[in-house]
């Protein structure tokens, strides 16, 4: 059952009896590292007040009389690694800190009324797993994996289990950076903080996480080498063609006779055999590389 329907159900049973029956409600299993922190988050309902004695146990089913503790309230000395963040009234939360393999077990919360009625020990309880290795992975605050200069990132050491107040080792190309909590954050960034990013605790090391930052001038330089390049050939290509329209050809003595002649075959009877001749004068060879020269620079441009 869930801490939401075990609150529903409380809440329909109260509406249906009209007695506030006596419930704690505790989170799920906690996996944690070892010499890590980890709080316990409780609340309680009791059915007498007031409440003159809170009580957590490890690894037992009631939880009463002289069982072992690990915080009872008429105790004046409990073991310091164990905090009671809590009240008699409704509040329970208790901190571990320091967690050590033997903090292994399963925690119950005990009330103790004035009246006997209304002592209650929450028999679920609440499973501390205490590990010495976790599998450790790297989340982003950025959608996708294309950051810009100037931007900022977020980079965040996650884990199933809990290691709070554990000095995290954040790692960039193998070398180590200053950073020691869960969270690195980068800003602005610069293209110098691209790389393979890792963070490790202890005995675990996560995957790298690769961060690339492209500088903003090289988004701008592309188009503007394209644009300068593509308006020098288009202003050379006009030189070339305004040249070539102006040119004149050279001066000939006679420049209809020369033309007339440009082309003039010397057929003979093609029934016969032989061969026909093409004569031509250096007026016409120059208008022919002309021609050609025009149509070569159109082909270019």
């Amino acid at each position: 059952m869930t801490v939401l329907m075990m609150v529903v159900f409380l809440e329909l049973l109260v509406l249906i009896t009209g007695v506030v029956p006596q419930s704690v409600i505790l989170p799920p299993a906690v996996c944690a590292m070892t010499h890590s922190t980890v709080t316990l988050g409780c609340s309680f309902t009791p059915r007498i007040t007031p409440i003159v004695r809170v009580r957590w146990c490890k690894d037992h089913p009631l939880c009463h009389k002289t069982t072992p503790t690990v915080y009872d309230s008429n105790r004046t000395k409990s073991n310091s690694r164990f905090l009671y963040l809590g009240d008699k009234t409704s509040n329970c939360t208790l901190q571990i800190q320091n967690l050590l393999k033997p903090d292994n077990g399963t925690y119950r919360f005990r009330m103790e009324a004035t009246e006997e009625a209304g002592h209650f020990t929450n028999q679920t309880g609440v499973q501390i797993s205490v590990k010495d290795q976790t599998v450790l992975s790297i989340n982003t605050s950025s959608d996708n994996g294309e950051m810009f200069e100037g931007q900022d990132v977020t980079l965040r050491c996650t884990a199933p289990c809990t290691f709070y107040d554990l000095k995290v080792t954040w790692l960039k190309d193998d070398h180590t950076l200053s950073e020691t909590s869960p969270t690195l954050h980068i800003s602005p960034l610069t293209a110098g903080d691209s790389g393979n990013y890792s963070c490790s605790l202890k005995k675990s090391l996560s995957h790298r996480y690769q961060l690339q930052v492209t500088a903003t001038g090289q988004q701008s330089e592309l188009p503007l080498i394209l644009g300068v390049t593509l308006g020098v050939s288009v202003v050379l290509c006009g030189v070339i063609l305004v040249f070539i329209f102006k040119r004149k050809p050279a001066a000939v003595d006679d420049h209809q006779a020369a033309t007339a002649m440009e082309l003039e075959p010397q057929v003979r009877d093609i029934t016969t055999p032989g061969d026909v001749s093409l004569n031509l004068t250096p007026h016409s060879c120059s208008q022919l590389t002309h021609v050609t020269t025009y149509f070569l620079v159109l082909a270019i441009c």
